[in-house]
């Protein structure tokens, strides 16, 4: 992790613009809103709230008096306060900062718009019901996480969290207990009581509902041990109980960082962990590999052939910390580390007193740094962005990160085939390489998108990029980073909020101290095989290869033929295709059963570049003659309707076309070889208008080339770009229409366009050897 300094002012400099002009409307719906003043400026009722026509009343708790405050339009100044007075209200003038309301309305509104101005602090929080309202733009757990700290300093702590889902008029609700048993728990209890899961970020003009408790008293570190000892961590399933003493151990150490000082029974505990791991490296592995995590973003990984490790430090105090310890790895650990890898050269990954890397070079091991940065002492090996190396018998390859000092990502693979990935401090997920066949990742837990999003999200979004077998999240159980309070440390509840995610296919593992994962690749007994991590029925969940006799090179068809895009109709297939001479665009129809061509439609497009069939005509995007989507007549071509496709940017090209039965899909890429960028979106739009529905699918991993739907999802082809030299290779990929990755198949050809389906085919192009090549059940 940087500095505090740095990294203080880089992200103020992201957020602070946005946080300064950002402006939310008060957006009402019939019946009643619950609405705050996250605003600097009080909100004045009579002027704010005054329509008759749509205002019915406004209310606010004083929990100074635990009293109401109410405010109606329709009553005149008197009358309002001798209805107030009878009911034993308040009468309701103005609305603070900070403060939440209630607006009932008899027809929807948009009455005011507030600007961020106040965040809530511990102070502003009294025990029982607060309603408030603030700019936080934070969810209720991170509220939980920052505000903690303060109100358990004071005696206090949030019990539950309430906001009102106006248009569904339901309640969204938030319990920390809950939340801290991990998986499901806090979900399935707000389903059982007919609540909403409150996880959204808030606004200045969301309202909510906070009580407050006394806080849960901490268990001992001993108990805590005790309980992690009785569960150790394991890669087939999360244990909620596990969980919960992950999350009392990071409220330990959370105390910790707010008295600035660690206590005695912490360092003990911690060198009964180290002096553990000491033990267990001398046990043989067998099968897979183990990996340890020790402090900060440190591991030791063993298989049967090597043992290795990534930034080693020791956690003794200095400038950076402000904890006072000082526990020394034995050289028992340290004997064993063949190679070491060095992320980066900030404190907290690197012993800037070398005893470390010292010691391993002087007992026969490697130790890799980054070219680039301070001069270290007699390296073994200095690696750059894209460098490939084979130090013993295990192959490393380095990446470039995006930190304030230079920063690698390694990829390790082992003679055994694993992978191993280790991501140092890279601040975004868009650095990590596109890689295949990942083992484990040890990711960075305060991996943000540089300040843009959450750490949860930036974690979510490198599982979605790299898709490893297994993560293990590290920068998590670090003491007092390198800031002057106890805000400086990512905690552990979104990583074990990632453990049980449905929509995430890797599986997360939560380590503590001194903790190991006995990782073995899934074997799997036939007719199952491996897909994405696990073991499948092949015939359930991918296609298999088989040829279908067209052959698209006819001897009419001029040089310069390029067949680009394929739809069928149940009885025939459609191919598009392009031409670089002028008034030669058409698309063919062959008979499936014999390859021949039946008869063609002229195109309204000089390239026709994707088809699709919805039943009774044809669909095409039209590629470079200004991004078109045509609606077509199967029998002579006809122009039956048209719209205009807005894409990200003029690099981006349509470049995939599928019918549901209801509404169409396109996909538009970008692949510029100038800037390096490459991905892919996929949007549900309406047929009649063009109109986006929805997005249903983005990457920067794959290109897409063709589109199809078929049996209630989607699936694409795509090329793929990778190494230097640059290296294609093709695949076959299958999303729900929610867009998780369900299916990924290797293509044995290259340079594939279109793609089509039905009941029983997936077909595609092989445009250079002009050949459809098809996959079926």
């Amino acid at each position: 992790m940087r500095s505090s300094i740095v990294r203080f002012v880089i992200l103020l400099g992201l957020i602070h613009p946005a946080f300064a002009s950002a402006a939310t409307p008060l957006n009402l719906s019939a019946g009643w809103n619950l609405l705050g003043n996250g605003g600097a400026s009080p909100i004045d009722a009579a002027t704010v709230f005054a329509d008759t026509t749509k205002i019915t009343t406004v209310w606010k708790w004083n929990r100074i008096s635990s009293k109401w405050a109410f405010y109606a339009p329709s009553l005149g100044a008197s009358a309002l306060a001798t209805y107030a007075s009878d009911k034993g209200y308040d009468v309701l003038t103005s609305i603070s900062p900070k403060e939440g309301f209630w607006v009932n309305v008899s027809a929807p509104s948009v009455t005011y718009s507030v600007t961020n101005g106040v965040t809530l602090l511990g102070s502003d929080l009294l025990q029982g019901w607060n309603l408030v309202g603030s700019s936080d733009s934070k969810t209720p757990s991170q509220l939980n996480q920052d505000l903690s700290g303060n109100l358990d300093a004071a005696g206090k702590a949030i019990v539950t969290a309430w906001a009102w889902d106006a248009p569904n008029s339901k309640w969204k609700f938030y319990a920390p207990a809950l939340e801290a048993q991990g998986g499901t728990a806090l979900a399935d209890y707000a389903a059982s009581k007919g609540f909403q899961s409150f996880v959204a970020a808030l606004s200045a003009s969301d309202g909510v509902w906070m009580n407050i408790g006394a806080p849960t008293p901490l268990p001992s570190i001993g108990t805590v041990k005790a309980a992690l000892d009785s569960m150790p961590p394991s890669a087939v399933s999360s244990n909620s109980q596990r969980t919960k003493s992950i999350s009392d151990f990071d409220a330990i150490l959370w105390k910790i960082d707010e008295n600035k000082a660690t206590p005695t029974e912490i360092i003990e505990y911690y060198k009964a962990r180290v002096a553990q791991v000491a033990s267990e490296m001398a046990l043989p592995v067998t099968t897979g590999l183990r990996v340890w995590q020790l402090y900060n973003h440190g591991f030791i990984v063993k298989t049967p052939t090597t043992t290795f490790a990534f930034d080693l430090v020791e956690g003794k105090a200095s400038n950076f910390y402000a904890a006072a310890w000082n526990v020394e790895l034995p050289t028992a650990l340290l004997d064993k580390i063949g190679v070491l890898f060095i992320s980066h050269e900030h404190q907290d990954h690197y012993d800037t007193t070398e005893r470390i890397p010292a010691y391993i070079r002087a007992h026969g091991g490697a130790v890799v740094y980054p070219k680039l940065g301070a001069a270290k002492s007699n390296p073994s090996l200095l690696m750059s962005d894209r460098d490939s190396a084979l130090i013993g018998d295990i192959r490393v390859n380095a990446y470039a990160s995006m930190h304030n000092v230079p920063t690698l990502i390694y990829e390790v693979i082992t003679p055994d085939g694993h992978r191993i990935v280790h991501s140092g401090d890279t601040q975004t997920s868009s650095v990590l390489p596109p890689l295949n066949n990942v083992h484990v990742l040890l990711l960075n837990g305060w991996i943000n998108e540089s300040g843009y999003s959450s750490n949860l999200q930036g974690m979510k979004n490198a599982l979605a990029r790299i898709k490893p077998d297994v993560m293990i999240p590290g920068h998590f159980e670090e003491l007092l980073h390198a800031r002057s309070d106890y805000t400086g440390r990512y905690r552990y509840t979104n990583g074990l909020l990632l453990q049980d995610d449905p929509n995430i296919r890797s599986k997360t593992v939560v380590l503590t101290w001194g903790e190991r994962l006995d990782y073995t690749e899934p074997t799997c007994i036939a007719p199952l095989v491996r897909l994405f991590h696990e073991c499948v029925d092949l015939a359930q969940t991918e296609l298999a290869n088989a040829a279908i006799p067209i052959d698209l090179s006819h001897e009419f068809l001029p040089n310069g033929y390029f067949p680009s895009g394929i739809t069928g109709d149940g009885q025939s297939l459609w191919v598009s295709n392009y031409y670089a001479g002028s008034g030669f665009y058409v698309i063919y129809k062959y008979n499936r059963a014999t390859g021949k061509v039946e008869g063609s439609i002229p195109s309204p497009s000089q390239w026709p570049k994707n088809l699709c069939f919805d039943g009774s005509d044809i669909w095409l995007t039209d590629y470079l003659g200004g991004d078109k989507i045509f609606r077509i007549s199967k029998v002579d071509g006809a122009v039956l309707s048209s719209f205009p496709v807005t894409l990200s940017s003029p690099a981006h090209r349509l470049n995939g076309l599928a019918w549901d039965g209801s509404n169409l899909y396109y996909a538009e890429s970008v692949n510029n070889p100038n800037t390096g960028a490459i991905g892919s979106k996929i949007y549900k739009i309406d047929p009649s208008s063009g109109i986006v529905l929805a997005t249903v699918y983005e990457t920067t991993d794959y290109v897409i080339d063709g589109l199809a739907f078929r049996s209630g999802s989607l699936w694409f082809v795509s090329a793929v770009y990778a190494g230097s030299p640059i290296s294609i290779t093709n695949k076959l990929v299958n999303i729900s229409l929610s867009g998780s990755v369900l299916a990924i198949k290797d293509l044995p050809s290259n340079n594939i366009q279109g793609l089509t389906a039905g009941a029983d085919y997936l077909l595609y192009i092989v445009a250079n050897s002009r050949k459809i090549d098809g996959l079926v059940p």
